[in-house]
């Protein structure tokens, strides 16, 4: 993201499958399945990169416990 905005730009929101779907077929055979989601692990808790609260609506931005997450890989995340 701070690359992106460096740069004049930012990372693509998607706000519901229509667009997802569109997405991924507009990079077609470059797409792998895998994609970041705007959710980061910082550190010893986990951040969503748009901070705008009015974006998401009524618990979507609450934190959802994962299994041992986060647990900063033993000390090896930055």
């Amino acid at each position: 993201q701070r690359y992106c905005r460096q740069n004049y730009t930012d990372l693509a929101t998607i706000d519901n499958m229509e667009e997802m779907n569109r997405l991924i077929n507009t990079v077609n055979g470059s797409y792998n399945g895998l994609a970041w989601i705007g959710l980061y692990d910082d550190v010893n808790s986990w951040r969503w990169s748009l901070e705008d609260n009015d974006f998401y609506q009524k618990g979507e931005r609450d934190f959802r416990n994962f299994y041992h997450e986060p647990d900063n890989s033993g000390g090896n995340e930055l």
